[in-house]
């Protein structure tokens, strides 16, 4: 077992032939090269062939930037079919149960081993360079949001923040929309979309918390119930996984199934917290900034590792710097998107 104080050092030694790794995979396969929008940054994934490259690309295409620009973080992708990860420095009562690995408060990397998809994450804080390491295919809720660990790490000490929420609007004025499995989520930002709204997420999009709250798109996916997929059959017909087998939820990519819909960001003019009523008619109550912080932080905080106390900050302040709702969801699914597009117009400047 390794002990505490000389963890570091065993880290960057684990980093640095980790590295050595995905560099012969990258010869082996050939490096892809591509970039992306982070926010008002910008990040890069090295992928070691095509195939990964592609896998990863799908959920990202629509905020893919031109290759030849600047990177404010490097993510270097492989596959364990073309390389193995040496012998993990740390030992193995280090994992939490989440798959959050224990570093003894290390603060110059961050890890997360990603249960179910059997992804290790491994971010060199100093060098804005990390490892995403796949043993084998990504299932399809990974694919749909790579990397979430990653960004939560290397955004920690700026006003970003990875969020699990959904987002909707106009390219001058949106909403996030917000609230823990079943609560209506999906149902309201995809019959927003469906209703003629911009969409810049449906289940994980990148909040700016400072004082202009701020929602970047990061994924263009949206993920659909059976019966959640019955209500849109323009979409069923672009899902990417036919032939799932349940409990797997239908996936559709953005650039394949609502291109035109995809917007980079939009200022948060509001949150949403959606309740299904089984009423018709859909109508919106002010709400205090508490039940927002509630629907919004739970989730988020569980899927995120680490950072805790600042995320949570970061959420609180946003929740008090907007208006927040409760949307109580109509079963009149095109009446819907009017009562959120009235209320878009009402709080643009």
């Amino acid at each position: 077992m390794t002990a505490a104080g000389s963890l570091r050092p065993a880290l960057q030694g684990f980093f640095a032939d980790s590295v050595a790794v995905f560099e012969a995979a990258a010869r082996a396969r050939g490096l892809v090269a591509r970039r992306y929008r982070l926010g008002n940054g910008a990040f890069r994934i090295l992928s070691a062939g095509a195939a990964a490259a592609a896998t990863l690309d799908a959920a990202l295409a629509h905020i893919r930037l031109p290759d030849d620009g600047p990177s404010d973080l490097d993510i270097q992708a492989w596959d364990e079919a073309d390389g193995a990860l040496p012998p993990a420095p740390w030992p193995a009562d280090a994992y939490g149960h989440r798959g959050q690995i224990d570093l003894h408060a290390d603060d110059g990397f961050d890890a997360f081993y990603q249960l179910g998809a059997e992804t290790l994450s491994v971010l060199d804080r100093e060098r804005r360079l990390a490892l995403y390491h796949m043993r084998g295919p990504l299932p399809y809720w990974e694919r749909s949001f790579p990397f979430r660990p990653i960004f939560h790490w290397a955004l920690a000490g700026s006003t970003l923040q990875p969020v699990h929420a959904g987002a909707v609007g106009r390219p001058g004025s949106g909403v996030l929309v917000t609230g823990p499995s079943g609560a209506g989520k999906t149902t309201t930002t995809i019959a927003c979309l469906e209703g003629g709204l911009s969409y810049a997420g449906d289940d994980y999009v990148l909040v700016d918390t400072g004082p202009q709250p701020t929602v970047h798109s990061l994924y263009n996916t949206a993920k659909f119930t059976e019966d959640a997929l019955r209500r849109f059959p323009r979409l069923a017909q672009r899902v990417w996984n036919p032939d799932r087998v349940p409990p797997e939820k239908a996936l559709v990519f953005g650039q394949d199934g609502f291109p035109d819909a995809l917007v980079a960001s939009m200022p948060i003019r509001a949150i949403l917290v959606p309740r299904v009523t089984g009423l018709v008619e859909t109508s919106l109550r002010r709400v205090p900034a508490a039940v927002a912080i509630r629907a919004l932080a739970p989730t988020t905080l569980a899927h995120l590792p680490g950072g805790a106390p600042g995320t949570l900050a970061k959420l609180t302040r946003l929740c008090a710097a907007v208006p927040c709702f409760e949307l109580a969801a109509g079963t009149d699914l095109a009446r819907l998107p009017l009562v959120v597009a009235d209320l878009v117009e009402r709080l643009a400047p």
